[in-house]
């Protein structure tokens, strides 16, 4: 498991306004990586329809076990509604399955 938490991992295609949880980012990488066993990375977007919404994607993968990765997002989800609370809705996850 990779726990490098460099703000290298950061990409951005957004870079005006900052979303306020940019200092999360390095708990945030090493939260995915204990939950998926898997290196992860962040990416902030936005949105294609409203560009003025912007949030950070959490990039990660895992073994392609349905029932298993749908309860490691929820415990995903859990954890980072108690580290940032409302802010949480400011992250999404992005699981890429392995075969």
């Amino acid at each position: 498991m990779s726990t490098a938490t460099d703000h290298s991992l950061l990409k951005s295609d957004c870079a005006e306004e900052t979303l306020g949880i940019e200092s999360s980012f390095p708990v945030l990488v090493r939260l995915t990586e204990e939950v998926f066993q898997e290196p992860a990375s962040i990416l902030v977007e936005s949105g294609a329809e409203l560009p003025a919404i912007r949030y950070a994607v959490v990039e990660t993968t895992a073994e392609n076990d349905l029932k298993e990765v749908a309860q490691r997002r929820r415990e995903w989800h859990r954890r980072v509604r108690d580290l940032l609370g409302v802010q949480s809705r400011k992250v999404r996850l992005s699981v890429d399955l392995r075969e």
